[in-house]
């Protein structure tokens, strides 16, 4: 039955062989010979039901060589509701990452007296470019951020804030603990780091939810803040969202931040695009120069970002041509509403005094944020809006509207397929 394809029967048949208990450790014992790794999984699950030497076999397996049958154990105990908190302190320490995230997660509804130890060890291991487990180590961080937050601090980060490594960088970043406030700003406002910590500093600070942390983002707004733009565009969304308990217009108006009667709104509308006088397939037809696009591909850095140069309005270009035909890459370029990325999709907003901000929407709060063409960020105060719709086309202006022509949108075309 274990060997059944049909779940329903497979589930009869794990439930007749754990109600016999130790009597079926024999048939069991065949199953985790089978040559089919999933049907031998099915024996594991069964073995922590079978009697003080199913427990022991599958304690065994948290040794084994193969990273897949130690989290496989560990799942399983952890199934049949096994004290597994000092086998986790152990696996805490294990190569495999995927172990180890498993552990994270399983530490969730653990006190913080008994799961904190085990996360700084997690910590000392934990691989910030994975997101899976940044976010397993979050999850069993919950409801007791401040505690890890101190002990990881204690143990990896160096005297001062300054000296964070990327990890404790990225650790105070998932948890935004609310005793890390200070130590935030000292970031957000020091030249010593590098801008993208300043920005990681201020980002962090804005998920701390405390009128501690409103008031400490208000100061960074201040004029010399090296992290004032950050700072200002993350008061002004947080103003309406997570800080709108603590009523921070008036500090905001104060400290020159945002006043409703004072915002400047400008119009700004994204160009129909004209009657095409080439077609994709007269560009495919070309042969492109990758030196000369490189050039061309500057008039992009209204909107997108090439070698640093440029807001990060639209899509991230590195790598994006490497993963898409020339077909569709061309099309981009040349039709560019035929397909809009996901999280690129266009707002209007009417204005009540004539004309219209078309952009992508950040906030939809009271002032609305949007963002146009060049990257601008506008506070739009909602009573200065008569409507708002989605966009049926893109924010993004054509290669011809760019003024490229057909051989000119091959070059940039075969420039981003290099560009990686």
């Amino acid at each position: 039955m274990l060997r059944n394809p049909a779940v329903n029967v497979r589930h009869l048949g794990f439930n007749a062989l754990k109600g016999f208990g130790a009597k079926s450790l024999p048939a069991v014992t065949e199953i985790l010979r089978d040559a089919n790794p999933y049907v031998a999984a099915r024996g594991v699950w069964l073995l922590p039901y079978l009697g003080d030497e199913g427990v022991a076999r599958v304690k065994a397996l948290l040794k084994d060589p193969n990273p897949s049958l130690r989290r496989l154990a560990f799942q399983s105990l952890r199934r049949a509701r096994y004290n597994t908190l000092s086998i986790a302190a152990d696996l805490a320490k294990d190569s495999d990452v995927a172990v180890r995230r498993d552990v994270a997660t399983s530490l969730h509804a653990v006190p913080a007296d008994k799961a904190v130890p085990i996360l700084v060890e997690l910590a000392r291991r934990l691989d910030v470019s994975d997101k899976n487990s940044i976010a397993a180590f979050g999850i069993g961080s919950a409801n007791k951020q401040d505690a890890v937050w101190s002990a990881v601090k204690a143990e990896l980060a160096k005297d001062g804030a300054e000296a964070w490594s990327p990890e404790v960088e990225r650790i105070a970043w998932l948890l935004h603990p609310a005793n890390a406030v200070q130590e935030f700003v000292a970031r957000a406002s020091s030249a010593k780091v590098s801008q993208a910590s300043r920005t990681l500093a201020v980002e962090s600070l804005s998920f701390v939810d405390s009128k501690e942390a409103a008031l400490a983002m208000i100061k960074l707004c201040a004029a010399g803040s090296p992290s004032a733009s950050e700072a200002k565009g993350w008061a002004l969304m947080r103003m309406a969202g997570l800080w709108s308990a603590y009523d921070i217009r008036n500090e905001l108006k104060v400290a020159g931040v945002y006043d409703a009667k004072k915002v400047v709104v400008n119009a700004i509308q994204v160009p129909v695009q004209p009657t095409q006088t080439f077609s994709e397939q007269d560009v495919l037809a070309k042969t492109g120069d990758a030196t000369k696009g490189a050039a061309l591909a500057q008039r992009c850095i209204m909107c997108h970002q090439i070698n640093g140069n440029g807001p990060a309005y639209g899509p991230e270009l590195k790598g994006w041509a490497s993963r898409q035909s020339r077909e569709a890459l061309v099309r981009a370029i040349v039709n560019p509403s035929a397909d809009i990325a996901l999280g690129y999709e266009g707002t209007t907003l009417k204005l009540k005094a004539g004309g219209q901000i078309d952009g992508r929407l950040q906030s939809n709060n009271d002032p609305i944020v949007i963002t146009s063409t060049g990257g601008v960020t506008q506070l739009v105060p909602k009573d200065r809006v008569s409507g708002q719709s989605k966009m049926t086309r893109s924010l993004m202006m054509s290669g011809e509207q760019l003024g490229l022509n057909a051989q000119e949108v091959a070059d940039v075309a075969a420039f981003l397929a290099t560009y990686k």
